[in-house]
């Protein structure tokens, strides 16, 4: 009976992971929410980013729609939203955005989630959590 359990149990997994998806992939979701703060940030306080690269809203687009496989319209509505509060007058003076201090410990707290350093390295790590799907940022 044990290793009827056991070959059941093994084989689900196998099952699993052929048939990958970027929808529900945790680290998805952590790159989509580091890439949104990173575009907030980059907005109100660009020498805390210190980045020229300028589609992190974009990026974490089509990173929470794969996410939560939904449209992209969708998927931007949603950040729009996030990365409006982020922006907000209340958000930015309770997160002392507008010090380079500030900023960067506030995304500190998305950028420990993921395998990136800073905003720089974003790009990078989405693209090795994509390529497990044969997929990459543009």
């Amino acid at each position: 009976m044990r290793r009827l359990v056991f070959l059941l149990a093994f084989s689900a997994s196998l099952s699993f992971t052929v048939f990958a998806s970027p929808a529900g992939d945790q680290a998805i979701i952590d790159l989509a929410m580091a890439n949104v703060a990173c575009a907030a940030v980059q907005r109100v306080n660009p020498e805390a980013v210190d980045s020229t690269y300028n589609n992190y809203f974009g990026d974490s687009v089509y990173l929470y729609q794969k996410f939560h496989n939904i449209t992209e319209e969708k998927s931007e509505q949603n950040q729009k939203g996030f990365y409006n509060i982020l922006t907000s007058e209340r958000a930015i003076k309770a997160q002392s955005l507008n010090s380079v201090a500030g900023a960067t410990k506030y995304l500190s707290q998305y950028l420990v989630k993921t395998d990136a350093g800073s905003c720089n390295e974003l790009k990078q790590a989405a693209n090795r959590v994509l390529a497990k799907n044969n997929e990459k940022l543009l």
